[in-house]
């Protein structure tokens, strides 16, 4: 009896953080210690094969030489092999993805409104999701040599920074994000639309950031490349002559591209009244939902690996949805219910063996182990569908007597 009070009576969001980050902790724990590398060559492994060639004074193929930062950067860390010095760079670089995410859910909690206590709650529940991402730790375990983190801790530090309010961060905008596009090209269309939102509000910077953001994008494209790639063009035009062919695939890739971003894209539906609040958070807000549209549309077209393409809209489809819901004390039983459904779909606690194979099909279960066929993914789908409608239902009910914040 005194403790159902106690828990009624509690912060719905601050319990729900505090379990999402101690899980996510333990995961990651997990992780570290089950999990094994692909040692295929030395641990460069797939597109990894190009980057230590370029590490090492060589060329890549196509795509793969257009990401030259990381390859540069890897080359001068003084310790290890080439694969540890690109696990170095991506854990420092996940770290940076998480703590960027909490900043973003702060900010726009705090901008809606919401209490210090929520905040902090937000900002702590959206980084913990940020880090169950499969594609986030879990990919660096199993392939670490990659590009992948760093351009995304540098994308998300260039969105912060293009629609900051003090000119002393956002002159960091451009830098930042060119550091992004020379990491990873998947950065350059996102980052441009994103500077189209905020134009109006910062010209100048926009300009800046647009000329830089295009320079190293040009700078990346015409680099010289190894035998043996395909341009970006040709592998988008290949990848549609695929889905007319056959059009049950789209439904597949779609869904492979919304996974990184979990349930909580089922809540974005419910980001209305976003006018009430302060021009600074509207303006973030579609910074965000823009540049994480860009990318989910552009994994469509990108490559085999569409969840790993569309990872960075990840972070930014929790910090926007945490943190606007955030507000709304009827609205935590709803994170609560994606918030599980996601973790649920991500299999945070899938063991990798470092087989490559076995990478393939839970990368690449389109292409690997038939999709109609694989056991895991049939039940993945079963758990969507059935959290989805949970979901909406809860959120229909507007009912979460558990889940809500103190009287005042």
């Amino acid at each position: 009896m005194w403790r159902a009070r106690v828990l009624r009576e509690r912060d719905g969001l601050t319990v729900l953080a505090a379990a999402t980050a101690l899980f996510a902790a333990a995961a990651a724990t997990w992780t570290g210690i089950e999990g094994r590398t692909i040692t295929v060559r030395g641990g460069c492994a797939f597109d990894g094969q190009s980057y230590c060639a370029m590490a090492s004074g060589g060329r890549g193929i196509a795509p793969f030489n257009h990401r030259v930062l990381v390859p540069t950067l890897a080359a001068r860390v003084p310790i290890g092999t080439l694969a540890t010095r690109f696990r170095l760079l991506d854990l420092a670089a996940l770290a940076v993805v998480v703590a960027l995410t909490s900043v973003l859910t702060a900010r726009i909690a705090r901008g809606r409104g919401a209490s210090p206590t929520r905040t902090r709650s937000a900002a702590v529940l959206a980084a913990a999701m940020a880090s169950l991402v499969p594609v986030g730790l879990h990919l660096t375990t199993v392939l670490p040599v990659q590009t992948d983190a760093v351009a995304l801790a540098f994308g998300l530090a260039a969105l912060l920074a293009l629609s900051h309010d003090r000119p002393a961060v956002g002159g960091w905008a451009p830098v930042l994000a060119g550091l992004a596009v020379l990491s990873r090209e998947a950065w350059l269309l996102p980052l441009v639309a994103t500077a189209a939102v905020v134009v109006r509000r910062r010209p100048r910077r926009c300009l800046a950031f647009i000329g830089v953001t295009i320079a190293c994008g040009a700078f990346g494209l015409t680099r010289p490349a190894a035998a043996g790639g395909v341009s970006v063009i040709t592998q988008a035009r290949s990848i549609v002559a695929l889905y007319a062919r056959y059009p049950s695939g789209f439904s597949i890739a779609l869904w492979l591209a919304l996974l990184p971003c979990g349930f909580a894209v089922v809540l974005v539906p419910r980001l209305r009244g976003l006018r009430r609040t302060t021009p600074p958070v509207n303006l973030l807000v579609r910074v965000c939902l823009v540049a994480a549209a860009a990318h989910v549309a552009q994994s469509l077209v990108g490559g085999s690996d569409i969840s790993r393409i569309a990872w960075p809209a990840a972070p930014l489809v929790w910090a926007v949805v945490v943190g606007c819901i955030t507000a709304e004390g009827s609205a935590d039983l709803d994170l609560a219910a994606v918030v599980a459904g996601s973790i649920v779909v991500w299999r945070p606690l899938y063991v990798f063996n470092g087989a490559p194979l076995q990478y393939l099909r839970f990368y690449l279960p389109e292409y690997y182990g038939a999709w109609g066929s694989v056991a895991p993914f049939y039940l993945t789908v079963a758990a969507t569908v059935a959290i989805l409608l949970a979901a909406t239902r809860i959120a229909r009910a507007r009912w979460s007597p558990l889940l809500s914040p103190r009287p005042s």
